[in-house]
């Protein structure tokens, strides 16, 4: 059950830092699956590290 919530909580993780790194011109794919991977990290890292967003 633990293992299935993981990964459950590091795909919604994984998606929801690479839809915003896209709207910021920063690595979609590498932030998403670096979240998705090891969430405990990549998703503070990611926050303290990206970038303002692109104006439209």
């Amino acid at each position: 059950m633990g293992a299935i919530l993981g990964l459950i909580l590091g795909g919604l993780g994984g998606y929801w830092v690479a839809t915003d790194a896209k709207k910021r011109g920063m690595n979609p794919v590498g932030w998403g699956l670096f979240t998705f991977f090891v969430l405990i990290i990549g998703l503070p890292v990611y926050l303290i590290s990206r970038k303002p967003l692109l104006e439209e």
